[in-house]
């Protein structure tokens, strides 16, 4: 395997890179927004209250389900 040695900038550069990449990749937290209805432009794994019903809704493979508690 060929090695190549980088520049140090050009390493750092690297290195920043592969740190981002990485925390992106860690799952975080998001909140859960509140809405009146239905927001525009729901994504696969959104999840928000609706005002108008008071429930709490999650978007899944392209179906918007109500989560219910028992």
């Amino acid at each position: 395997m060929a090695v190549i040695n980088l520049p140090n900038n050009l390493t750092l550069m690297f290195e920043e890179i592969n740190k981002r990449v990485r925390k992106l990749e860690q799952p975080s937290n998001t909140p859960v927004i509140t809405y009146v209805g239905t927001p525009t432009n729901v994504r696969n794994g959104d999840m928000w209250i609706d005002n108008t019903t008071n429930t709490l809704k999650v978007r899944i493979n392209g179906v918007t389900r109500t989560v219910t508690v028992t």
